[in-house]
C-alpha cells in the first residue's frame, strides 16, 4: 500500500517535471542564442588547414560570421545527417594537404601590399565548420556539393529554401514519447540565417573548390574523363528539401564505405558528385569492358572501387544533371525549374584550355567531319608559319593576327601530348566542334572554311597582278579537278594582263595543254571583246576557240570573269558543266593543292590579308581578334580560371571589346570588364558602368588588381591607368606602347595581376575608392617632433613599419547587369579605403588611381647603370638645394617650406603609399629611379624645377580650385570624373616628385584639404620642391 502510494506520487513528480521541462524548452528555444560562444578544438586531420590559414581568415572562421553560420546550419540539421567519422576524416587530411601547397596557397610568397590580410587560398568555412562540430562539417561537405553542381544564382535560393522547408519540417514533427519534446529540434526550427549569410557560407565553399580543382588537377581531370560521359541524375525527387538530403546523405554514406575498403556501384550520380566535390579518387571499373582506371588515393583503403555502368553512357559530354524546382530566386513569379549538368559547359578552365575550345569551334564552322582532327590541324599551322614567314618580307595590311599565332600554337601543343593530357584536349575540341559554333560568329557572318581560303576567287586575286602565269597554272590545275577529262580540250581561260585600262582587251589560252609549235601559256588572242557585258559570268562569252578562229559562244566555268576564268565552249552543253559550286575548293583539295605547290605561302598569306582586310568588321574576324587580345592579358595572369558558358554568346558582342575598338576607351575599366566576362562566363558589363575610381576585381579566389598598385611607383609601364585618346583598337598601336608580340600585353589593356584569395565578398565584386579619402589631422602641439634635417646624401629607409591596408566603408551598389527581378545581384560595387599605417597606426586613406595619374617618372633612357663616383651621386646640383630630410610621416604630413627628400630606400610599399600620399600634400611630385644619381639625372630634374617656376601663385591656384570644386559639385560623380575632377578637393594643387630608392617631390606647398581650413593667404602657403625616397 505505502510502496503505491509512493510509486503514484513518483508518477505525478515526473509528468510536473516533463511539463516544466517541455515549458522551460519552449522558452530557451525562444531566446536570441550566441551561437559564436560555443567553439570546439578541431579534430586533429583539419590542424594542417588551420595552420595554413592567414591570421585574418583564421580570426573570420573562429570568431566572425562564418562561425555563426556554421553552427547554427550544424544545429539545424543535427538529426539528419548519417554518421561519416572515416569521411569526415579523410575530408580534413585532403584539405590540409591542398593548404599546404605554395601553389594555390601562396601565403608569404605572394605579392604583399594593400591586399596582405586578404591572400591565399579561403578555406575559412572549412575550418569554421571545424571548429563547430562533426555536424557543421557535414553542412560543409553540402555546401561543396550544392556549389559543384549549381551556380550561385540558383544555390543561394536553394540554400533559403532549404533552410525554410527544414525548420518548417522541424516545427511541424509530432513530440517523441510522454509528450518530450527535442529540446535542440525545437531551438533549431526558430534558428534565424540571413540570405546574406548563406551566400557568404557558399561563396567560401565554392572559392575552395576552385583551389582544391587546382591542387588536384590530375586527378580532376582523369576522373571528368569518364563521369563527363555518364548521364544520371542526382536526385528524383521533386521538392528542395527532399531531394537535397536524399543526395546529400547517400553520398555521404556511400562514401564513408568506400574509404573503408567497400566497392560500391554507383546507380546515382550524388555519389558521383560528391566524389568529385570532395576531391576523393578511388579506383574505377567500367562495367562491360573490364577496364581498370587506378587513381591510387591514398585516403581510399584497398577495395574501395567504384564500378559505372555503360547503359547510362551520354556522348554528349553533360555529365550528370539535376532539376529543381526554385521558387526564391525572384522576387515575383511562379517558381520555374531549374536543370544543371556537371558537364564540360558548366566548367572552369585556364584560358589555354579555352584556345582548344576555340579551335573545335572554327574546325566546326568547316564543316568537315570526314577530315582527320590532325589534318585540320596541320593546317591552321601550316597557315600560321606561312604568315609568320611571308610577314617578314612584305608588309601586310593586317598585322595584328595574334588569334593565328595562338591557335597554331596550340595545334602543336595538341600534336606532343599524350594519355590523359590527349584525352582531355580532344574533349575540349570536341565541344568546341559540337556546341560551341556561335562562340565567333552566327551563320551569316561566318566565311567560307579555312578562314575564306577556299574561295577560288579569294586565292586569285592573292596572285601578284603581273604574275599571270601562276594564275593560269591554278587554274589548269583546278579545271581539271573539277571537270571531266573530255571536256577539257574545249575549255579556255581567259584573262586580263597588270594595269588593266578601259581598253584593254582580254587574252586567251587553252585549258588543256597539248603539243603546239607555239608556248602553250602565251596567248592566241588580244581581241573580240565588243563590251563590258561580255565579262560577266552569267552571260556567254564569245571566245575562240582556237588561234586564229572566229569567237564562239562559251559557258562560264569557274574564275574571277573580271581578272581571270576558265570557259567551256557551249557546244559541250550545260550538262557538262558540274553539279558542285566551282568556285568553292574543299578542304581537301586546298590541301592537295599546298601540297603540290599550286598555292604557295606568298598566296595564302596575301589571300587571308585580303579576307580579313575586307571583312575585319565581320562578327568572325572580330573575335578571333577579341580572343587574341584577351590571350594577352591572360598569359599574365597564372592561375585565372575561364567558365566555359563563356562559349554559349558571341565573343565580338562583348561590350568591353565593342568599347576597346571605340574611341576615348579606359584602359582600366575595358580590362577589368574582359577579365569579368571571361570569370563569370558571360557576365557583359559595360566598362562605363565600372567607372575610374575602380582599382580592383574580385571573383570566388582570384583578385585582380593592376599591377602597378603592387609594385614600386617608379615602373611606368605598369602604371598605364590613365584614358586613353589614341586611334581604334584595330589602327597601328602609338608609338611607344607595347609591340604586339604574344609575350607582351596590347597597349590597349592596363597591366594586371592575379592574387590568389578574396576579401570575402560573394559573388563579383568592383573594389571602388572613397571619393575623399581622409587624411590625420595635424596636431600642431606636435611640432616638436618634426626635425626636418639637412639632406646628407645617404640612402636610408626610415619607413620600414609602413604598412597599406584594405578597409571597407559599409557603402555597396549592385552591379547593373541588365537582369531585372532577380533577388540576388550578379555582383556588387563595394567601397573600400586603402590606408596607410605606421606601427600599426592610421596615418591616412590615398587614392591610388588618382595619386598614380599625377606623380611623374623620369624618362626611361636615364635610368641607368653610371660610373660616376660616390660623391658625385649624392650631391645634388646647386640648383634642386639646399635639401632637407623627411623621415616620417608627420614630417610629410606637415611638409617642410623648402626642397626635400624622403628617405624609403628599397621599401616599395612604403615609396608606394609616399608617392600617392605627397600628391595630396606637395605641388608636383616625381618618381625616381631606385639607383639614383644625381649627375646623371640633376639636369632633367632641374628642367622640371625650371618648369614649375612658370606655374601660378598659390593665392590663384586656390582661386581656381574653388572655381573647379564649385563645378565639379553640379556635376554627376561620373561626369566630373570624365572631365578631370577626380575626388577634386584641392588634391590637384599639389605634386610630389618620388624616385625609385629616393622621392623627389617638386614644391612642398601643402594642399587644403577637408581636415583643414583653407586660407587664402600666400604667405602661409608654402612652396617648395619635394624630393621622395632616397
Amino acid at each position: 500500500m505505502q510502496q503505491s502510494a509512493s510509486m503514484a506520487s513518483f508518477g505525478k513528480l515526473t509528468n510536473a517535471f516533463l511539463q516544466a521541462s517541455q515549458e522551460t524548452t519552449v522558452a530557451f528555444a525562444n531566446l536570441n542564442f550566441d551561437f559564436s560562444l560555443i567553439k570546439y578544438e578541431a579534430p586533429k586531420e583539419f590542424q594542417g588547414l588551420g595552420e595554413a590559414l592567414s591570421t585574418r581568415r583564421r580570426a573570420a572562421a573562429e570568431n566572425g560570421s562564418v562561425h555563426v553560420t556554421a553552427r547554427k546550419l550544424g544545429a539545424l540539421f543535427g538529426n539528419a545527417t548519417p554518421a561519416v567519422p572515416n569521411l569526415i576524416r579523410a575530408y580534413g587530411l585532403r584539405a590540409s594537404e591542398v593548404a599546404k601547397l605554395p601553389a594555390v596557397n601562396p601565403g608569404e610568397t605572394a605579392p604583399r601590399g594593400l591586399f596582405a590580410d586578404h591572400v591565399g587560398a579561403d578555406g575559412t568555412s572549412i575550418w569554421a565548420a571545424a571548429t563547430s562540430g562533426t555536424t557543421s562539417v557535414t553542412v560543409h561537405l553540402l555546401a561543396c556539393l550544392l556549389a559543384r553542381i549549381w551556380r550561385r544564382e540558383e544555390a543561394v535560393p536553394i540554400w533559403c529554401e532549404l533552410v525554410e522547408q527544414r525548420k518548417a519540417l522541424l516545427q511541424s514533427m509530432q513530440p517523441e514519447s510522454d509528450n518530450a519534446v527535442r529540446m535542440s529540434d525545437l531551438t533549431a526550427s526558430r534558428i534565424d540565417i540571413s540570405r546574406s549569410q548563406l551566400d557568404e557560407w557558399d561563396a567560401s565553399a565554392r572559392a575552395w573548390l576552385q583551389t582544391a580543382d587546382e591542387a588536384k588537377r590530375r586527378e580532376q581531370t582523369q576522373y571528368r574523363l569518364l563521369v563527363d560521359n555518364i548521364s544520371l541524375a542526382v536526385s528524383n525527387k521533386t521538392t528542395v528539401h527532399d531531394a537535397i538530403i536524399e543526395a546529400w546523405t547517400s553520398a555521404m554514406k556511400a562514401l564513408d564505405s568506400l574509404i573503408q575498403g567497400a566497392p560500391h556501384r554507383i546507380d546515382s550520380g550524388a555519389v558521383l558528385l560528391g566524389l568529385s566535390a570532395w576531391h576523393l579518387y578511388p579506383d574505377i571499373v567500367l562495367a562491360g569492358t573490364g577496364q581498370y582506371v587506378r587513381q591510387g588515393d591514398p585516403l581510399i583503403s584497398s577495395g574501395g572501387i567504384i564500378t559505372l555502368g555503360l547503359s547510362n553512357r551520354d556522348d554528349s559530354g553533360r555529365g550528370i544533371f539535376w532539376s529543381l524546382p526554385l521558387s526564391l530566386t525572384r522576387y515575383y513569379g511562379d517558381p520555374i525549374v531549374a536543370t544543371r549538368h556537371t558537364g564540360v559547359k558548366e566548367s572552369q578552365v585556364t584560358f589555354d584550355d579555352l584556345t582548344f575550345v576555340v579551335l573545335g569551334s572554327i574546325i566546326g564552322g568547316w564543316r568537315a567531319s570526314d577530315l582527320e582532327l590532325d589534318v585540320c590541324l596541320d593546317l591552321i599551322h601550316t597557315i600560321a608559319n606561312s604568315q609568320q614567314e611571308v610577314s617578314q618580307f612584305i608588309r601586310l595590311n593586317v598585322n595584328d593576327e595574334h588569334w593565328l599565332n595562338t591557335l597554331s600554337a596550340a595545334a602543336i601543343e595538341f600534336s606532343r601530348s599524350q594519355d590523359v593530357t590527349r584525352l582531355q584536349l580532344t574533349k575540349l575540341i570536341n565541344f568546341g566542334q559540337r556546341r560551341c559554333a556561335a562562340f565567333l560568329s552566327n551563320d551569316k557572318d561566318r566565311p567560307a572554311p579555312v578562314f575564306g581560303l577556299t574561295k577560288l576567287g579569294a586565292l586569285l586575286e592573292a596572285f601578284e597582278s603581273d604574275n599571270s602565269g601562276m594564275t593560269i597554272s591554278l587554274l589548269r590545275k583546278w579545271a581539271a579537278m573539277i571537270l571531266s577529262p573530255q571536256v577539257l580540250p574545249f575549255c579556255t581561260i581567259r584573262y586580263f594582263t597588270r594595269n588593266r585600262t578601259a581598253s584593254e582587251r582580254p587574252r586567251y589560252t587553252r585549258v588543256y595543254q597539248q603539243p603546239d609549235h607555239r608556248p602553250n601559256d602565251n596567248p592566241f588572242s588580244t581581241g573580240f571583246s565588243k563590251s563590258d557585258e561580255e565579262y560577266d559570268s552569267r552571260h556567254p562569252a564569245m571566245i575562240p576557240p582556237a588561234y586564229g578562229q572566229n569567237p564562239e559562244p562559251h559557258l562560264y566555268v569557274c574564275g574571277l570573269s573580271g581578272l581571270a576564268a576558265v570557259y567551256m565552249n557551249k557546244k559541250c552543253g550545260e550538262k557538262a558543266l558540274p553539279a558542285r559550286d566551282r568556285n568553292a575548293l574543299t578542304i581537301t583539295e586546298l590541301i592537295q593543292l599546298v601540297q603540290d605547290d599550286d598555292i604557295t605561302k606568298f598566296q595564302i598569306v596575301k589571300a587571308l590579308d585580303s579576307i580579313i582586310a575586307q571583312d575585319s568588321k565581320t562578327g568572325y574576324f572580330q573575335s578571333l581578334n577579341a580572343f587574341g587580345a584577351a590571350k594577352q592579358l591572360y598569359s599574365g595572369l597564372d592561375g585565372a580560371r575561364v567558365d566555359l558558358q563563356v562559349t554559349s554568346r558571341t565573343l565580338s558582342k562583348a561590350r568591353w571589346w565593342k568599347k576597346m575598338t571605340a574611341d576615348f576607351s579606359r584602359f582600366l575599366p575595358v580590362t577589368l570588364a574582359c577579365i569579368a566576362y571571361f570569370e563569370t562566363g558571360g557576365l557583359d558589363i559595360d566598362p562605363d558602368s565600372i567607372g575610374s575610381d575602380t582599382f580592383a576585381l574580385c571573383h570566388s579566389n582570384s583578385i585582380f588588381v593592376p599591377a602597378g598598385l603592387l609594385a614600386d611607383p617608379s615602373d611606368a609601364v605598369k602604371l598605364k591607368l590613365k584614358e586613353d585618346t589614341s586611334p581604334k583598337a584595330d589602327a597601328p598601336p602609338p608609338e611607344g606602347a607595347d609591340d604586339a608580340s604574344p609575350h607582351k600585353l596590347p597597349w590597349f589593356f592596363t597591366p594586371i595581376q592575379r592574387i590568389t584569395g578574396n576579401v570575402g565578398k560573394p559573388g563579383l565584386g568592383f573594389l571602388v575608392t572613397p571619393a575623399d579619402p581622409k587624411m590625420r589631422k595635424l596636431d600642431y602641439g606636435s611640432w616638436h617632433m618634426i626635425s626636418h634635417e639637412p639632406f646628407d646624401g645617404s640612402a636610408q629607409d626610415n619607413f620600414q613599419q609602413t604598412s597599406l591596408h584594405l578597409s571597407f566603408t559599409g557603402f555597396e551598389l549592385p552591379l547593373d547587369a541588365g537582369s531585372r527581378g532577380r533577388r540576388d545581384v550578379s555582383g556588387n560595387f563595394f567601397e573600400a579605403a586603402v590606408s596607410v599605417h605606421d606601427r600599426g597606426e592610421w596615418v591616412a586613406d590615398v587614392d591610388m588611381l588618382a595619386a598614380a595619374s599625377q606623380w611623374a617618372t623620369l624618362p626611361q633612357a636615364v635610368q641607368q647603370e653610371c660610373q660616376h663616383s660616390d660623391a658625385a651621386k649624392t650631391t645634388p646640383p646647386p640648383g634642386v638645394g639646399p635639401l632637407v630630410s623627411v623621415d616620417t610621416w608627420l614630417e610629410l604630413l606637415d611638409p617642410p617650406a623648402q626642397n626635400a627628400v624622403l628617405r624609403a630606400h628599397k621599401n616599395p610599399t612604403a615609396r608606394l603609399a609616399a608617392a600617392a600620399l605627397a600628391t595630396r600634400r606637395c605641388r608636383k611630385t616625381v618618381v625616381l629611379p631606385g639607383a639614383m644619381c644625381w649627375a646623371c639625372h640633376g639636369a632633367v630634374i632641374l628642367s622640371m624645377l625650371d618648369s614649375d617656376k612658370k606655374l601660378p601663385s598659390a593665392a590663384s591656384r586656390l582661386s581656381e580650385s574653388k572655381a573647379r570644386k564649385a563645378a565639379a559639385a553640379s556635376m554627376a560623380p561620373h561626369t566630373a570624373a570624365e572631365q578631370g575632377y577626380y575626388n577634386y578637393d584641392g588634391d590637384d594643387e599639389g605634386d610630389a616628385s618620388i624616385g625609385g630608392s629616393r622621392y623627389y617631390a617638386f614644391d612642398m606647398s601643402p594642399v587644403t584639404d577637408e581636415n583643414e581650413t583653407e586660407t587664402e593667404n600666400e604667405d602661409e602657403m608654402r612652396a617648395g620642391y619635394y624630393c621622395c625616397p632616397y
